[in-house]
């Protein structure tokens, strides 16, 4: 079986609140919206929707901090082993199947709520 592919919508993605209908926050790109958060909790909601915005940034910046310490671990022998390094990357990486669809998401674990 083949791997899906892998087509976010393009970033950079804005955040921006909308009064009607009693108030809501939507994330849009070039391509449309993304995601609508409605506002109750307010503070949960907008914590959420600055989160979901950042999602594009987040996942380069994570994809290129794990590509670069990789290669420089490979390439100079330079890089941490240590416990906390070692389960901060297998988080990254799990974080990456997630964003990716190459990890699912159980009921129950990891990300589900």
């Amino acid at each position: 079986m083949s791997e899906p592919d892998f087509t976010p919508t393009k970033d950079p993605w804005c955040l921006r609140y909308h009064h009607e209908g009693g108030g809501h926050f939507v994330i849009e790109s070039d391509e449309g919206t993304v995601a609508q958060i409605a506002i109750k909790p307010a503070q949960i909601s907008a914590a959420n929707a600055h989160l979901i915005s950042a999602a594009p940034q987040l996942y380069q910046a994570l994809k290129e901090f794990l590509l670069s310490s990789e290669k420089a671990l490979m390439e100079n022998g330079i890089g941490c082993e240590c416990e906390r390094c070692v389960n901060a990357k297998q988080a990254a990486y799990r974080a990456i199947g997630y964003a990716e669809g190459k990890t699912s998401l159980k009921e129950g674990g990891p990300g589900s709520g």
